[in-house]
């Protein structure tokens, strides 16, 4: 349904941008205006310049909203979905807002100026645009039931490679003024000899009240999808230490140990991973090779 949706919004654009050439001739007294290759691309990289400054950012809830930014310049970064093109110069496509760990939220169609001897967008890309606001589309369904979405014409758009869309997950998280560091880690054995991997966290609290880890953050160990079960390297038993107890005044840091038991019998790895109170998107982790 949504392939079939693209089609008729890029067949549509197309008759729009060639119903708006005219074809009236010049006068023949007109003078002759030569524009040197060079000048083309200044006055093509100023009005680039120039519209991109234009843009506002905008969220999804700034478009979905109300009808305040139909036909305004935005700007945004979403995640690109399913696609199709015309064939020539135009991919649609249904794209979504990410949050701040990267996670998919809202959807939106954005139309997007293709250029064949560049690089193609393609789905999964994570693409900032600058655009023009259109409005809800909307797209009836199998079912019959009506979905509406905002539409963006983007007049230019870049391709973010993952590793520098500030979306990858890494070994340290900030989150409510504080921050979780996954830190070193060494092989050893829990308190009943089984395989272990021992693991340093540091917690900051840059918060004016005093908090605990687990006031911000879950922190488990995964092996092959299954919680492993966790000690502390001082106690006897299950871990029942201080990290759970400990409350840290504004400005202080609290370091903290963790051993991971882990199974021989597979080689998938032991990952660390850290979520937030209210959800279970992971915003850290670490992943760790096993040793057999």
């Amino acid at each position: 349904m949504k392939r079939k949706f693209f089609a008729i919004l890029l067949s549509a654009t197309s008759v729009v941008a060639l119903s708006s050439c005219g074809s009236g001739a010049s006068s023949s007294s007109s003078p002759e205006v030569i524009v040197s290759d060079a000048a083309e691309e200044n006055d093509a990289a100023k009005s680039e310049e120039d519209f991109k400054a234009s843009c506002q950012d905008v969220s999804y809830e700034n478009l979905a909203r109300n009808n305040d930014y139909v036909g305004k310049d935005v700007h945004l970064t979403v995640k690109l979905g399913e696609t199709s093109d015309n064939g020539s110069d135009l991919i649609g496509g249904f794209a979504r807002f990410l949050d701040d760990y990267g996670y998919e939220t809202n959807e939106i169609l954005v139309l997007l100026p293709y250029d064949p001897d560049g690089d193609r967008p393609l789905n999964e890309d994570i693409i900032e645009i600058w655009g023009t606001y259109k409005g809800m589309t909307s797209e009836t369904d199998f079912i019959q039931m009506t979905a509406s979405e905002p539409y963006v014409e983007a007049q230019y758009y870049s391709i973010i490679p993952f590793e520098e869309s500030g979306y990858a997950v890494t070994d340290y998280v900030e989150l409510n003024d504080t921050s979780l560091q996954i830190g070193d880690f060494e092989f050893s054995e829990d308190n009943e000899g089984y395989p272990a991997v021992d693991v340093g966290f540091t917690f900051t609290n840059n918060s004016d009240i005093p908090l605990g880890v687990y006031d911000v953050y879950t922190i488990g160990g995964y092996q092959n999808g299954t919680l492993v079960s966790e000690y502390s390297p001082s106690d006897s038993g299950d871990i029942a230490n201080s990290r759970y107890q400990v409350t840290i005044d504004p400005g202080d840091s609290f370091t903290f140990d963790v051993l991971y038991r882990y199974s021989t019998a597979t080689n998938d790895p032991l990952t660390i991973e850290v979520y937030t109170q209210e959800s279970t998107a992971v915003i850290a982790k670490k992943v760790i090779e096993i040793q057999q």
